[in-house]
């Protein structure tokens, strides 16, 4: 044992003796080496390696703090020398140093100062060198007391304190000054910080010192005291880092060890189909106590089946309420295919629980219709048996979609199961209740029949999953191991790697549970497995790398956990569709191959819509109707909703809104949902790969015509560009109509602006190949409306019932002309805001006025801002004017600053097609409600299904 002292840059030994060192072990723990065996080596002469440990790559640190007794010394000077003055030592592990010191600095006994802190500091030198600190005490909200010396110090560095005297008598008057020791006694300081101006002599006198009084009279009066110009610095420092992380320490696994018989497994995941009966915390709390790190709740909602509000609240619930990961599935019901189909991104699958539904109609129809209605990147769970569970397995296969069924109890329910395992083109997975094969079978009132529970241990490689009581669920498996009946694989598998693939679940890094495997335990009487033999009782559950459960304390915060979806979204699954994402990601996978289709296939479905206009049934997986110049080809297999027909994609055309009905919309609506699931999911989907698409830009553009070159590129296709550039040959005099056939000989689709309104459709006519409108001067602007109905759907929910004002350019805004069109298929509400010389054209308002949509023009946005529930503003489009003093009239007449959204409702939402001037005022960026940039994003998700729908069917 060596020990050092280093003072003005010398270095010399104070003691050193032949035994080991209390930091010896303290230092072997926090670096993982065993150090007295390392040692021992060396001195029998054996051969070791030089700096076995990378202490750079250690993902703690080791502070060992001394604990001292002078309360329990009277009268002692609590100053530190080179002698030994501590009666104990701490030592604490943490993610940093600062962590690892509040840790001890607890242990010892010390406190975190709330409200202030006092100050008092001999030397100018360290004066200087902790003005900084101070200062960050300051920015923290502490108030600074100070002593009259350091009180000048500080105030001539611009630090305000409040003075305390000395208790020193006839020193300074008394009534007029605060004694610090007053202050002390009443608690009113929280930490006192007292470093004194020289420390090299101790003489009689000193014991009657300000000084020494003041130390004493905070360690009578435990009040935290620091005496050092270092650990002081580092005490702020770490004060600071406890107020960044909520008052907060956290505990990780090294904080604790176990002497006991440890099972380590991965954090198991727990299938919970049941409504929760107690409030979630103590639902997921229960989870954590029973080693399971991630919990599955159904939206609070079964017997009505989830509805947007309720998911809304379920997941809300969830994340204010639950202290572990979780999984949030919406309920399905009879009718609700359609609304299900809009919150499908805000949950993590679907259950069916038919039987929960009261009334007469036992039809299976309604619950078949949902495999085709969710989307296929999300799994479906159902708990049904008998006749139901039958319809619903062959729905599945019809459907190609995967399915699991949960808590299966009979004999006839796990021979279905099996039955549908043998079906090669889906996958069907299950889970078994515990207790079902565990739990005693009391004669009075058996959970299940001894048949049932025999045909179920026969098929124990039929079952992917256990459920139950989360505190029995793996003591009883274990127990079930000690007895041969089940592997340490299969328990493993169970819990873990099947319910994590089912979930679709991505990893939890840093996750698992110890079981200290020497507890064995009955299950109590007034337990549901009341006298089952029970083995192992769960230690510690590491989430994330935190201590969320150790004995039999939870230790993870309500509030911290998010859906684990949403914490790591990535790749999630192996379902069929979840293959096809796989395989444009890694094209060398043969065994996710793209299936295609002969180009001859062709399929038609319906698409029914229901009252709030949403899709409440889905199509055929697989089927697209596809017809390109009679050539025997084959093409990827598109998206499910790809298969409605419309006359958009069979004339090969897209040029204007009227082309579209409320239905086709919807389909294509459907479609660029799962084109958003997918770039979610994957980034790009080589569907189009080998097309190549012309953008022909005659006017400006940045939006328009990025996100229709980044729609083709992430479908695998590629993009070449034609304006009337020096490089054009326009500039040489050739026509429009030569330049688009010539556009026609080398791709496969034209996406054409020009500024003549009219233009588009006369280059259309002489064209073979698909062309879509981007933008016809001041004509229409068809796949903007497009996506401005496809943004409120996904802000607001639904486009029935709302009202819609238009502000800003009527005159020669083609986005409003597209818009309001689109817009007069539902039921709404429309106002024009405008200066009188650019009012909406009459032929606009007659067509809209012939859906009988009610409309109204105005000039300021006063007269409708309060019950506007979509405010779409345009520019002035200076390019349109013939003079910069017509211009200047009207450019900034209407201006949205954030003084106008004050008397917003507080669910507007603000759109704009962009560029903007100085229409919307750029402190509205941080509005909420302004939703112009997820604008564009929704852009690019309906230009890639035009294009894939367009080309798919070509």
């Amino acid at each position: 044992n060596i020990q050092f002292i280093a003072k003005d840059n010398e270095i010399k030994v104070i003691e050193c003796n032949l035994r080991a060192a209390r930091s010896f072990p303290f230092v072997s723990k926090t670096i993982g080496l065993d150090l007295a065996r390392l040692a021992t080596r060396v001195m029998l002469g054996h051969k070791i390696q030089p700096y076995p440990v990378d202490v750079s790559k250690l993902t703690h640190v080791g502070v060992k703090m001394s604990q001292f007794s002078f309360n329990r010394l009277l009268g002692a000077d609590p100053i530190l020398g080179v002698e030994m003055a501590s009666t104990g030592e701490i030592g604490c592990f943490g993610s940093n140093r600062e962590e690892a010191f509040l840790k001890c600095h607890r242990a010892v006994g010390g406190k975190f100062p709330e409200k202030s802190v006092c100050i008092s500091i001999g030397m100018f030198k360290e004066k200087l060198e902790f003005l900084d600190k101070a200062k960050l005490l300051d920015e923290m909200g502490y108030t600074l007391y100070a002593t009259p010396g350091t009180a000048d110090f500080f105030h001539e560095h611009g630090l305000k304190a409040e003075v305390v005297v000395w208790p020193t008598e006839n020193e300074f008057q008394k009534g007029t000054e605060v004694n610090i020791i007053d202050l002390l006694k009443k608690k009113e300081i929280g930490l006192l910080v007292l470093l004194p101006s020289n420390n090299k002599y101790r003489r009689l006198k000193s014991f009657e010192s300000p000084g020494y009084l003041t130390r004493r009279a905070a360690i009578d009066f435990s009040v935290p005291l620091i005496t050092n110009i270092k650990v002081a610095k580092l005490f702020v420092n770490s004060l600071q880092y406890y107020k960044k992380q909520n008052n907060f320490l956290p505990l990780h696994p090294s904080d604790a060890r176990f002497s006991s018989k440890v099972l380590t497994l991965p954090g198991c995941y727990l299938i919970q189909t049941s409504p929760i009966s107690t409030n979630w915390t103590q639902a997921s709390a229960d989870a954590l106590s029973g080693g399971f790190t991630s919990l599955t709740y159904i939206d609070d909602n079964v017997g009505r089946g989830t509805s947007p509000e309720s998911l809304r609240l379920s997941a809300d619930k969830a994340k204010e309420q639950s202290v572990c990961d979780f999984t949030l599935l919406a309920v399905a019901n009879r009718t609700n295919q359609g609304v299900l189909k809009t919150v499908s991104d805000k949950a993590d699958g679907l259950f069916m629980y038919p039987e929960s539904f009261d009334g007469s109609d036992n039809a299976v129809t309604p619950w078949m219709e949902h495999f085709n209605a969710w989307t296929k990147s999300s799994p479906i769970f159902t708990r049904s048996s008998g006749t139901t569970l039958a319809a619903l397995l062959f729905s599945s296969f019809t459907s190609s979609r995967d399915v699991h069924v949960c808590e299966v109890r009979s004999k006839e329910d796990i021979g279905l199961v099996a039955a549908s395992k043998s079906h090669s083109s889906i996958r069907v997975t299950c889970d078994v209740n515990v207790l079902d094969l565990l739990a005693p079978l009391h004669e009075s009132k058996p959970r299940i029949s001894q048949s049932d529970r025999d045909a179920l241990w026969e098929s124990l490689d039929i079952i992917d999953a256990v459920s139950g009581p989360p505190g029995l669920v793996l003591p009883l498996l274990l127990s079930a191991e000690r007895d041969g009946r089940i592997t340490r694989d299969w328990l493993k598998s169970r819990l873990f790697d099947n319910p994590k693939s089912i979930l679709r679940l991505p990893d939890q890094p840093d996750t698992y549970i110890e079981v200290d495997l020497s507890r064995l335990w009955t299950a109590p009487e007034d337990s549901v497995a009341a006298g089952a033999s029970c083995q192992g009782k769960i230690l510690r559950v590491v989430v994330n790398g935190m201590i969320a459960y150790m004995d039999d304390q939870v230790y993870s915060k309500p509030g911290a956990f998010n859906r684990v979806t949403e914490a790591s979204p990535m790749l999630r699954g192996t379902s069929t569709v979840e293959k096809q994402l796989a395989a444009s990601a890694h094209a060398a996978a043969d065994e996710y191959a793209v299936p295609s289709l002969e180009i001859d296939d062709v399929v038609s479905a319906s698409n029914d819509d229901d009252d709030t206009g949403r899709p409440t049934t889905g199509l055929k997986d697989g089927q697209i109707a596809a017809h390109r110049r009679n050539m025997s080809k084959k093409i990827p297999m598109l998206p499910n909703s790809l298969h409605q027909g419309s006359d958009w994609i069979e004339n090969r055309r897209l040029l204007s809104v009227k082309q579209f009905t409320r239905q086709s919309m919807h389909v294509l609506f459907n479609v660029a949902y799962e084109m958003r699931q997918m770039i979610s999911r994957v980034g790009f989907y080589d569907i189009l790969r080998g097309k190549v698409l012309a953008n022909l830009f005659f006017e400006p553009s940045t939006r328009t015509q990025c996100s229709f070159q980044t729609a083709m590129q992430r479908l695998g296709g590629t993009v070449i560009h034609i304006d009337d550039g020096p490089s054009s040959s326009m500039r040489k005099g050739e026509t429009l109509e030569d330049t688009v056939r010539t556009a026609e000989c080398y791709a496969d689709i034209l996406v054409i602006r020009h500024p003549a309104a009219g233009s588009v459709q006369r280059a259309a006519s002489l064209l073979q190949a698909p062309v879509i409108n981007a933008g016809d001067g001041v004509g229409e602007h068809p796949t903007q409306a497009l996506l401005d109905i496809f943004t409120i759907r996904e802000e607001l929910g639904t486009v029935n019932g709302i009202t819609v004002t238009f502000a800003g350019d009527l005159k020669n805004g083609r986005t409003v002309h597209s818009l309001a069109r689109l817009l007069s298929l539902y039921k709404v509400t429309i106002r024009y805001v405008s200066p009188d010389s650019l009012r909406i054209p009459s032929d606009v308002l007659d067509d809209v006025a012939s859906h009988g949509i009610e409309q109204s023009e105005h000039t300021s946005l006063d007269e409708v801002i309060k019950e506007t529930d979509v405010l779409y503003m345009t520019r002035v489009q200076k390019e349109r004017f013939d003079s910069m003093e017509e211009y200047d009239a009207v450019k900034a007449q209407i201006v949205v600053t954030p003084k106008t959204l004050t008397r917003a409702k507080p669910h507007m939402i603000l759109l704009h097609p962009l560029p903007r001037c100085e229409e919307i005022s750029a402190q509205v960026d941080s509005d909420p409600r302004a939703v112009y940039f997820r604008q564009m994003e929704h852009g690019l998700y309906i230009r890639m299904a035009i294009l894939a729908m367009m080309l798919g069917r070509a």
